[in-house]
């Protein structure tokens, strides 16, 4: 399994890698995270595909062969930030935003933190050798602090 999580990851730096690169002279666009978040890139940020891929990998290293998952994001502002990734991955509100999971079986498997502003380690062919590349980090499901900013959530059984 830590085999598999090796490639999903591998993927997602892969793809950040292709989408922070303009084809323009090859140049990187500093502003790409501000620009997604905004919706002017049309896609997801960096965060959120990391995100995605170490949640996809968490699920399979339970064991489980047939599930959707997601990289559900949390917001750290007060008061909200007390909501664990429990409750926000049983929650309703959220099992409602996709009609063919609606009736799964919801969990949380990890929670996460993905630490912005990374600077790519890889650039137009050129490896920046022994520089640091992305930082994340796990945590529990019931963390009730500002820790984890993204929960993995699963739906399996459906």
């Amino acid at each position: 399994m830590k085999t598999i999580f090796a490639v999903c990851v591998g993927i997602a730096i892969l793809g950040i890698a292709n989408a922070r690169i303009i084809e323009d002279e090859g140049a990187v666009d500093s502003n790409y995270e501000e620009k997604a978040i905004h919706g002017q890139q049309g896609g997801f940020t960096t965060d959120e595909t990391v995100a995605q891929a170490i949640c996809h990998s968490a699920v399979l290293e339970e064991g489980y062969t047939s599930f959707w998952t997601y990289a559900v994001g949390r917001d750290c502002r007060w008061p909200t930030h007390t909501d664990t990734c429990t409750s926000i991955c049983t929650s309703a509100n959220l099992h409602a935003q996709d009609p063919q999971t609606v009736n799964g079986k919801w969990e949380c498997v990890t929670a996460i933190h993905v630490y912005p502003g990374r600077k790519p380690t890889f650039i137009n062919g050129d490896t920046k050798t022994a520089t640091l590349g992305l930082k994340t980090a796990h945590s529990d499901c019931e963390q009730p602090s500002c820790g984890p900013n993204f929960c993995c959530c699963a739906v399996i059984n459906f």
